[in-house]
Formats: structure tokens, sequence, C-alpha cells
């Protein structure tokens, strides 16, 4: 014979699987914008990896370069873990730290939940 669970577990269980699951479905996505004071240097640096971006749970990237200033980039880095993106940041700022001025300046981030995405 088996017994209903409580209508307080029933909700704990909802609550662990509706996080579980908002964790897989929603891909967080770390967002850097700033200058470089050379696009090529700053390419090449990039190229580097200095972080391992594979290890640190960078899933796809995309790389974006301003239209009216040559020398301003955009990146999203995409991860399956708020986690990830959060010590993924973490270790560009200590990065950051030893670069500023030379491979980049002031450096503006952002995470974001991907809700929604289609080719159209």
């Amino acid at each position: 014979m088996t017994t209903a669970a409580s209508p307080e577990r029933c909700v704990q269980c909802f609550i662990l699987l509706y996080t579980l699951l908002f964790e897989i479905y929603f891909m967080k996505v770390l967002h850097i914008e700033h200058p470089v004071p050379n696009f090529e240097s700053w390419k090449k640096a990039f190229a580097a990896d200095p972080i391992n971006r594979k290890a640190s749970g960078v899933r796809k990237y995309k790389l974006y370069r301003s239209t009216s200033n040559l020398n301003y980039v955009a990146i999203d880095l995409e991860f399956d873990s708020l986690q990830n993106a959060e010590s993924t940041l973490q270790k560009l700022q200590l990065l950051w730290g030893q670069v500023e001025g030379i491979v980049l300046t002031g450096p503006k981030t952002q995470i974001f939940d991907v809700i929604e995405s289609a080719d159209v």
C-alpha cells in the first residue's frame, strides 16, 4: 500500500524540480564589452585563451566588433550554469587587473538568462 505525499512535500519536490530544470533550460550568458587599444592584439590575446574557456564551462562564445568603432568589442560566453558564469567572471576580473590599459580598458559585464532564441 502506498501513502500520498503531504502537500508540503509536493511543494518542496516541485521547487527542487523547477530549480533544476531552470538551471538546465535557461542558459546563462556572460556579456562583456569594452574598448581595446588595438583590435589585432586583443584578438590574439583572446585566441590564446588564458582562462581555458572549455574547462571554465563555456559552451559557446560569440565575438562582436563595433561597426562605428573598430576598437570596441563585445563577447558573449554561454554557460550551462550560473555558478560557471560567475566563476569565469571572477577569473576574468583577476586577469583584467593584470592587463588593464594594455589589452583592454574598462570592461562592462552582465550575466543574463537566455529566455528565448529563434532563427527567423
